[in-house]
């Protein structure tokens, strides 16, 4: 009781499922997270929900709200067609099988959790609850003769602190049982009995053998067996332990204080400790059904064939409650033996076949018009639905001498039959066939990708019953009706197609890969590969040859694109490597030339050296423009003397400095090998003497000069270069332009005078 008065807290939002296996789910079940449920013996199922009550009449396949109310915390059917539900503080009625509904309020402000109703029509129920505050509160037991407007208490030897209400029962003598909750474990609580409708009750001690009596915390049902036994399930202690037990009593032996007979449900862990029952169903062929308020891994369905004796958990095609375990079922059973199931807070209802008296299995085979099962066609069994497996095979179990139609369903299909008509079945049959014929349409669809692979967009094809073109990754859908059939063409001006149109057969199903190969009219392609010596694509390469610029994609493929009847070289290039073969020769090429391959080798590098120096005179002014003989490739000093090459390792030679008018020394630098830098190999350069090199190019006065003031007379055209003692040039130019310069500082200067074949050389004193 706890548990459920926590549980009207939460909040109800739709949910959808549909259950398979042992449990099947109604074609429909709306009105949210299920609270009650009820049925009559004519198909008509009535469930309860946090806004009211919904009907169905034809078992779960369509169903209709009825009363609109505040939560329904239990409904009870009564053989007259009478239904009732209870509310909080009220109960609701109809005397006309749910058609319409009335209420009256009731001397309990509590939830009414229960109702049952004894063989002359007389009605009980229980009004109780939780708080955080009291605990377990309740009004206890109240009667009515039958009217269901008038309502008494009758709690006569009920504990007046122990009110709260668990569960109601009746026995076929009319005999009363009620459960009370006990959050003390005072031992007042448990199971009390009357056999006066109510106006004095006396409790029931649950003695167990081996164990003592128990002392009740809660319970969680109380059933009354075909065979005349009560069932009930309790928790609470049991001298220094807690307990959970199912305990079985027959109605006989109730009033005395002899042992009752505890079941195992569990059969593991301690006698003492098992699952607790939920109120128990006994269906017409002998099958019991009940469940347990549990986790996922304990709770659920449970079936017993053998009347108890055993039950096996059965939770295949079952939903778990919006608690997220499982929880109470309410049971309901037609006349054919047809139980429906509604789970405490789970939205579905469900059904099961299993129980179903003198049944019969109605099986058959849907095919399409090729003769291929059929998998997922929904075929509605008068208020049934059902659905083909892998195979297109279905099978329904009905009672003998049902009547009705199977009808099946699959979008965008048409079946021959439509319909099988069944009267009054009166055993199995396996030849319900059906033939469906799909009246939807079918995709084709594919690419146009050039020879490399690239695709091309807008290229409209032909032959559909609509226009269609390729997008821009190359790819085309056409959709057309079933069994459509024609022939693909794609046009564009100026290019061919390979193949040049694709014929469609009777289409029974998508098409894809119907694909095309474009390319300009009158070309070829040279294709080919370029990879390294391991076998792995090499696409830094230049291929020279091709008319057009041709490149070479990830994979290392290229496809070089030319005029039919073309002749060329095709030659690969790559820094660092060489290629075998290193051309390919083409002529006159009429059709593609495939499979050519460039393998590229790297190229050994040899490493380089420096030789650097300088080239002065003996006064230490560079020499500019001297060339070398000896060397791999010409070289001449720069402006500043200087000269540098790069020499392969190993290179060999003699380096000679060439002049008219000079001589070297050295002469000249010989290299054997060379395997490391040569730096500041250096020449001096001194001019060759000849007949005019005692003639006199200038003369300069004053020398000594006082001021640093001098004058410069040439007596023959000349370049003049004066430096310092220490060889920097401080001024330079011809004898025609500097004849008057101005020495920066005392000290001894030089000036030089020369021509191509004459040099003089004057000191300059600045005192």
């Amino acid at each position: 009781m706890k548990a459920l008065c926590i549980l009207i807290l939460v909040s109800f939002n739709s949910l959808i499922g549909f259950a398979q296996g042992f449990w099947l789910t109604t074609p429909d079940f709306p009105g949210g997270p299920k609270t009650a449920f009820v049925g009559l013996q004519d198909s008509l199922l009535f469930v309860g929900t946090a806004t009211g009550i919904w009907k169905s009449e034809n078992e779960g396949f369509i169903w209709t709200k009825k009363l609109n109310s505040s939560y329904v915390y239990t409904m009870h059917a009564s053989s007259n067609g009478t239904i009732l539900a209870g509310g909080f503080g009220k109960l609701f009625f109809s005397y006309n099988k749910g058609t319409s509904w009335d209420s009256v309020s009731v001397s309990s402000t509590l939830p009414i959790v229960k109702i049952v109703e004894n063989k002359d029509h007389e009605y009980f129920f229980i009004s109780s609850g939780f708080t955080n505050d009291e605990g377990f509160v309740g009004n206890g037991v109240f009667y009515s003769n039958g009217d269901l407007k008038t309502w008494v208490q009758r709690n006569n030897g009920l504990p007046a602190h122990l009110r709260s209400g668990e569960h109601l029962a009746v026995d076929k003598n009319g005999r009363v049982y009620v459960t009370l909750a006990d959050e003390n474990t005072s031992g007042q609580g448990g199971l009390y009995y009357s056999d006066d409708n109510g106006l004095n009750w006396t409790q029931s001690p649950l003695l167990v053998s081996n164990l003592g009596t128990i002392k009740v915390l809660n319970s969680f049902s109380v059933s009354i067996t075909p065979q005349d036994s009560v069932v009930v399930s309790v928790s609470g202690t049991a001298v220094n332990f807690s307990t959970r037990l199912n305990l079985i009593k027959h109605v006989n032996d109730v009033a005395k204080n002899n042992p009752w007979g505890p079941w195992s449900i569990r059969k593991a862990g301690h006698w003492w400790e098992d699952l607790n029952l939920n109120s128990i169903h006994f269906a017409k062929n002998g099958d019991w059904y009940s469940s347990v308020s549990s986790s996922i891994s304990s709770g659920g369905s449970f079936y017993s064939t053998d009347k108890g004796l055993t039950w096996a958990r059965r939770t295949t095609g079952m939903g778990i409650s919006r608690t997220d375990r499982y929880e109470s079922n309410f049971h309901y059973e037609s006349a054919a033996g047809r139980v429906f199931m509604v789970q405490l807070l789970d939205e579905r209802v469900y059904y099961t076949t299993q129980s179903l008296l003198n049944p019969i299995m109605l099986s058959g085979n849907i095919k399409d018009d090729q003769g291929k099962p059929l998998m997922g066609v929904t075929l509605t069994v008068k208020n049934m639905r059902i659905g083909t497996n892998a195979e297109g095979k279905f099978s329904t179990t009905l009672p003998m001498g049902w009547s009705g139609t199977i009808t099946p369903q699959l979008s965008k299909h048409i079946f021959e039959p439509d319909q099988v008509s069944i009267a009054n079945a009166q055993g199995s049959s396996s030849d319900i066939n059906f033939v469906a014929k799909y009246i939807g349409t079918y995709f084709i669809s594919g690419f146009i990708r050039d020879v490399s692979g690239q695709p091309v967009s807008q290229i409209p094809l032909e032959g559909f019953p609509q226009n269609v073109s390729t997008n821009e990754f190359g790819y085309y859908a056409a959709e057309v009706p079933a069994r459509w059939q024609g022939t693909v063409i794609p046009v564009f001006n100026g290019y061919q197609f390979n193949p040049n149109a694709i014929v469609i057969s009777q289409v029974n199903s998508d098409r894809s890969d119907q694909n095309f190969t474009i390319r300009k009219s009158g070309t070829v392609y040279v294709i080919g590969k370029v990879k390294n010596e391991n076998g792995e694509p090499l696409i830094d390469v230049t291929l020279n040859g091709f008319p057009e610029t041709t490149r070479i994609d990830a994979t290392g493929n290229f496809y070089g694109e030319v005029s039919l009847g073309w002749t060329g070289t095709i030659i690969p290039a790559a820094t660092g490597f060489n290629f075998t073969p290193d051309k390919i020769q083409v002529t006159s090429i009429q059709s593609d030339l495939l499979n050519q391959i460039f393998v590229a080798s790297p190229v050994s590098v040899i490493p380089k050296y420096t030789l650097s120096g300088f080239i002065k005179d003996q006064f230490g002014f560079p020499m500019e423009n001297i060339s070398f003989t000896g060397l791999p490739s010409e070289m001449k000093t720069s402006a500043d003397g200087k000269y540098q090459l790069e020499l392969a390792a190993g290179w060999s030679g003699i380096i000679t400095p060439i002049s008219e008018n000079h001589v070297f020394d050295p002469a000249f630098i010989s290299i054997n090998n060379i395997s490391f830098h040569l730096t500041d190999r250096n020449f001096t350069a001194s001019i060759i003497t000849n007949i005019d090199s005692e003639e006199n190019l200038f003369s300069v006065y004053p020398n000594p000069s006082i001021d640093g003031r001098i004058q410069i007379v040439s007596n023959k055209e000349c370049k003049l270069i004066i430096s310092s003692s220490t060889g920097l040039t401080i001024g330079s130019g011809s004898s025609t332009t500097l004849n008057q310069f101005q020495l920066p500082s005392p000290g001894v200067y030089i000036i030089r005078g020369i021509t191509r074949n004459t040099e003089n050389t004057t000191k300059i004193v600045f005192r």
